[in-house]
């Protein structure tokens, strides 16, 4: 995936968290939790839901350590507007690996990226 932008961290802070979301995403149903809900409509929501989710991001692979830090700050600030928690990996539910570069575009500077998202047992969930 890549972006064009003037103001490329602001940005892609934004595209790269959507996609960590996209990536903590749960689909899966317990049946013992759905014989007990009684509303069909809050199982729906819950089983979906990012929010409470225990993220490790592992590495970030590609920008200079400076741009690094403020990287992972604004990161770690939309994840807590999100109601996700960033963790330490023995405690997390998903770990994150990122890779970024940047280069020349038609219109300014592009910065492709791309997000690992792995489970509890290291298994790739989402790319």
């Amino acid at each position: 995936m890549s972006i064009v932008c003037g103001r490329p961290w602001r940005g892609l802070v934004v595209c790269a968290f959507a996609f960590v979301l996209g990536g903590c995403l749960d689909s899966r149903t317990d049946t013992r939790l759905k014989a007990s809900v009684s509303d069909p409509a809050a199982d729906k929501g819950a089983a979906i839901s990012p929010r409470g989710a225990a993220v490790a991001f592992t590495s970030l692979e590609g920008p200079p350590p400076a741009l690094s830090g403020r990287f992972a700050k604004d990161l770690a600030a939309e994840a807590s507007g999100r109601e996700i928690t960033i963790a330490d990996p023995k405690s997390a539910r998903y770990f994150v690996r990122g890779y970024l570069t940047a280069y020349l575009a038609e219109n300014g500077t592009a910065i492709a990226y791309v997000w690992d998202i792995f489970d509890s047992r290291h298994q790739r969930a989402q790319r």
